[in-house]
């Protein structure tokens, strides 16, 4: 299933990735990198993209940049929590 985000929401997940990696860096702590293919931003960018989509799909409200932690839940499903990963591989899956 291919699920087509909105410019509004890859605009989002845009600026969700760049803060992310800004306030690490504001308080001294190196981005961590996994990936030595991508920057820790395109990598954030891109986890909130998945975010985005899995909320598409089942109509939820969109994801929330969060300072400290997101305590491991990235998103809600009535009462059940949600933690979205991403492949990093084109049109792979997505696990949550």
């Amino acid at each position: 299933m291919l699920i087509e985000l909105s410019k509004e929401d890859a605009h989002s997940a845009q600026l969700m990735g760049a803060d992310t990696v800004k306030i690490c860096e504001m308080q001294g702590f190196p981005p961590r990198l996994e990936n030595e293919r991508q920057s820790r931003e395109e990598a954030n960018v891109c986890g909130f993209k998945a975010e985005f989509a899995i909320c598409r799909l089942f109509n939820l409200s969109a994801p929330t940049f969060n300072i400290l932690t997101d305590g491991g839940v990235d998103l809600w499903w009535n009462d059940c929590s949600i933690d979205v990963k991403w492949t990093g591989k084109e049109y792979g899956p997505l696990i949550f």
